[in-house]
């Protein structure tokens, strides 16, 4: 993606909810004195430390997909360059100072969300292709926020960190909810082919939603033969 002035990390315009403008909205709060250098610094090290914990799991994920193994070399190397981008990009941020040149702000942006797609492309290959609790994915994501959120209430976590959690959390259902978007486009895309039998599409659909369902934890109802609407 090309960069854009009205894109401007510290002058505003439409960004990317995702990864990418939970970081670079420290730069503004270090500019309007919300942070110090020091306190932005500290927070940039705090993703540092979330993506080893994003790599990790995503790496153990690949070790036990059973039908990754004939191409399992190639997406530990794709993991490594997906979480090289990331950490390049954090340690562009680290150079930002507030005042100062905002180029190292335009290539970490740059870098996270080059970082971000290849993250998103390589949790789609690793879904795709295994089966089950091999499957790298947030489960009972609400109940986690849940309880985060208590946590903060009663000050056992700073309101930086509760921030950082709901900047995580929205990054995690907007990931999952890719996902899903792609799973109905591939059920559309089955019963176009064939819409005298429903059947592969109902089932591909009912997939996603229980796998929805596990990601936030909530109890949701879904039905396994779903009824007939009349219209």
């Amino acid at each position: 993606m090309a960069w854009r002035e009205e894109d401007n990390p510290v002058t505003g315009g439409l960004r990317n909810p995702g990864l990418v403008a939970p970081l670079l909205d420290l730069s503004e709060q270090m500019q309007s004195g919300q942070l110090s250098a020091a306190e932005y610094l500290e927070r940039i090290q705090k993703a540092q430390g979330r993506f080893e914990r994003l790599r990790g799991r995503m790496a153990e994920s690949i070790l036990a997909g059973s039908n990754l193994e004939d191409y399992r070399e190639g997406l530990n190397e794709a993991l490594q360059d997906t979480f090289n981008l990331l950490q390049y990009g954090l340690e562009e941020l680290q150079l930002y100072r507030s005042g100062e040149d905002r180029a190292p702000l335009r290539m970490g942006r740059l870098l996270l969300e080059k970082g971000e797609q290849e993250y998103l492309a390589l949790l789609e290959i690793i879904q795709n292709e295994t089966q089950g609790c091999e499957r790298e994915r947030t489960t009972d994501l609400w109940s986690q926020l849940v309880s985060e959120a208590g946590r903060a209430q009663s000050t056992e976590i700073t309101p930086e960190e509760w921030a950082e959690t709901l900047a995580w959390g929205e990054w995690a259902l907007r990931a999952h909810m890719d996902g899903t978007f792609r799973d109905f486009q591939r059920a559309l895309s089955t019963l176009r082919v064939e819409p005298a039998k429903p059947g592969e599409a109902e089932r591909q659909v009912m997939v996603s939603l229980a796998r929805l369902r596990e990601f936030l934890g909530l109890s949701v109802e879904i039905q396994t033969q779903p009824e007939e609407v009349e219209l």
